[in-house]
């Protein structure tokens, strides 16, 4: 038995690529709304953290707040824009790989950010809360039921993730590695 090919509307009746292509842009619209609810959520948490950062005293770390504040202004825009493309009628097909990558990019760079900043190696990138958004991203990939476009995101995150842990900064300050052993020290016991 074999199946009708998806990749192009001349393999299907034309009812068929309409209906996938309905299903295409719904996928589209339910990511885009995840992508504002997440950053939304994110812009609320760090509010709430702000008062945390006054307290401590870290100048990295308002360097930090600055920078999460910015990325996730940005992933929200990347939302918005893609939310009101659709409901106006004019995205069109390669805007989703334009998202998905934004999704990427926005992963490595935020994680990349938040490594540089705090003066570590790429070894601890996993323990940035910005890393931890990959299976989320992965998960906005699955909605879209394109093998080829969740194949692309994969290879995007993955090869990512893999170049920021093997990233090195110039220099590791004493104070950033006491930091890391004071995050990953198990408790006393």
């Amino acid at each position: 038995m074999r199946l009708p090919l998806v990749s192009g509307a001349g393999n299907l009746n034309p009812g068929g690529a309409v209906l996938l292509r309905a299903a295409e842009l719904e996928a589209e619209r339910i990511v885009a709304l995840l992508r504002i609810a997440v950053s939304a959520g994110l812009l609320a948490a760090l509010v709430l953290a702000v008062d945390a950062v006054q307290t401590v005293g870290q100048d990295y770390l308002w360097h930090q707040v600055g920078l999460a504040a910015a990325t996730l202004l940005a992933y929200l825009t990347v939302g918005v824009l893609s939310f009101a493309a659709i409901r106006k009628g004019v995205f069109r097909h390669w805007m989703i790989w334009a998202a998905v990558t934004a999704d990427g990019v926005f992963l490595f760079l935020n994680s990349w950010l938040s490594l540089v900043n705090s003066g570590l190696s790429g070894e601890v990138v996993f323990a940035m809360p910005s890393a931890w958004m990959a299976p989320l991203i992965l998960a906005f990939g699955v909605l879209r039921f394109n093998p080829l476009l969740l194949g692309y995101q994969v290879l995007l995150v993955a090869a990512g993730l893999l170049w920021l842990v093997l990233w090195e900064p110039a220099i590791v300050s004493d104070a950033a590695m006491q930091r890391v052993h004071l995050a990953m020290a198990t408790p006393p016991i």
